[in-house]
C-alpha cells in the first residue's frame, strides 16, 4: 500500500476542480473508485490536515 500524502489529495482534488471547502462528498466523489485510499484521505480529512486546503475551478464555475 502506498502512503497518501496531503500533497497527492490536493492534485488529485485540483484535478477534479473541487471548489472550496473540501467535504466528505466531495472526497468520496474523488477517491470513490479505491476504498483503500478512500478510506486513508478521510483519515488524513478527519485529522485536519486538509483544513486549510480549498481550490476554486479555473473555469469560472462553482459546480462540481
Amino acid at each position: 500500500m502506498n502512503t497518501i500524502t496531503v500533497e497527492y489529495i490536493e492534485n488529485r482534488l485540483r484535478g477534479e476542480c473541487v471548489a472550496a471547502p473540501v467535504t466528505i462528498g466531495k472526497i468520496v466523489k474523488v477517491f470513490q473508485n479505491d476504498n483503500a485510499v478512500l478510506h486513508q484521505v478521510l483519515n488524513i480529512f478527519h485529522e485536519g490536515k486538509l483544513g486549510n486546503y480549498h481550490m476554486l475551478p479555473g473555469n469560472g464555475s462553482m459546480e462540481f
